[in-house]
Order: structure tokens, then C-alpha cells, then sequence
């Protein structure tokens, strides 16, 4: 897999796109010749789509030589993805854990198969992702922190281990064993 240099080439290009020297009568007679598209493919975390779409919107205004191309999942679906073979320039998980999986400079608890698919120079920490407590109108059964719900709620709903919001989720209550069964069990 490529390490990301997209934006050298895209720079390198609209700086030497058209140019001439003074006087030059063959580059004079030449045609000018199109920019070619350049194409940079993103990856990332689902819960940053309405954002990167905007982002998208907007930097496309500006750069109509650039394609950027969205691919938008779960961050382990992303990087099994990329360790797949798709191409990606640009790798916005949710969580740290998936990009250390994939970057070779982690730790071997964090990387045992030593995968080398990141450029440990390109990696930057954008945002963080943070759990919220939500209750309904008016708050009925007055629960105020985390540590309440396992003993106020009537239903709790997280999402799954796999990724990053069931992790954080998890993390932040202290939750009984649940007992999984079918439909049949119950008659």
C-alpha cells in the first residue's frame, strides 16, 4: 500500500501545470496539456460522514482537479479493508485501536501480526470520541450520571463491542452478565 504522498503530486502538479520558459519557442507552440484528475481515497469512520461531506463539498469548490472519494463503514470493517488491499490514502478511525493495528511502530499487544500499513509520521489525533448520557423528556426515572442506569433503566441499548462506541460504551458502565438466548427458549 502506498504511504500518503497524494498531496506532493497534487502540489507538484498545479505548480509546474502550464508553465514556460521565457522565450521558448517550442514550449510556446506546444499545446497546453490538461491537468490530469487526481484521485485521493478516504477512509473513514461512519459517525464522520455529514462532516467529511461538507469538507468534501467545499474543498472540491476550490481544487476540481481533486477527486476525493469517500469510503465510509465501521473502523474495523475499514481496516480490514485496507489490509485487504483497497486503496486508501487517508485512514480516519474512531479509535486509536484499529490504526494501531495497522501501524507496525504500536506495540505487539497492539499489533501482533506487526502489520506495516501506516506512515507513523502521518498520524495525527483529530478529534475524540466521547460517550454522552441521554434520557428522555423530562427525565422521569432522574437518572444523572452513568453509575445510575444499570439500576434505574428499564432498557439498555450500546452499540457492539467491535466498534469504537461499544467499546466506549462498555468502558463507561459497569454492566451485569446478560444472558443471551433464542426465541424458542422462552416457550
Amino acid at each position: 500500500m502506498k504511504k500518503l504522498n497524494s498531496m506532493l503530486v497534487l502540489v507538484m502538479i498545479t505548480l509546474f501545470a502550464g508553465c514556460t520558459a521565457p522565450g521558448s519557442d517550442d514550449m510556446a507552440k506546444q499545446e497546453p496539456q490538461e491537468v490530469q484528475t487526481q484521485e485521493i481515497n478516504v477512509f473513514a469512520a461512519a459517525s464522520m460522514q455529514e462532516t467529511l461531506e461538507k469538507i468534501v463539498e467545499d474543498y472540491s469548490g476550490l481544487h476540481s482537479e481533486v477527486a476525493i472519494c469517500l469510503n465510509l463503514d465501521s473502523s474495523g470493517t475499514l481496516k480490514t479493508q485496507i489490509e485487504e488491499g483497497a486503496p486508501c490514502d487517508l485512514f480516519i478511525s474512531a479509535a486509536q485501536k484499529q490504526m494501531d493495528q495497522l501501524d507496525v511502530t504500536a506495540s505487539v499487544q497492539a499489533n501482533p501480526d506487526r502489520l506495516d500499513y501506516i506512515d507513523p509520521d502521518s498520524r495525527v489525533n483529530l478529534l475524540e470520541n466521547k460517550v454522552v448520557l441521554i434520557v428522555p423528556d423530562g427525565n422521569p426515572k432522574k437518572v444523572t450520571a452513568f453509575s445510575e442506569i444499570v439500576e434505574k433503566a428499564e432498557l439498555i441499548a450500546i452499540g457492539n463491542e467491535d466498534v469504537p462506541v461499544g467499546q466506549y460504551s462498555k468502558s463507561e458502565l459497569v454492566l451485569p452478565v446478560i444472558v443471551q438466548m433464542s426465541v424458542s427458549d422462552l416457550r
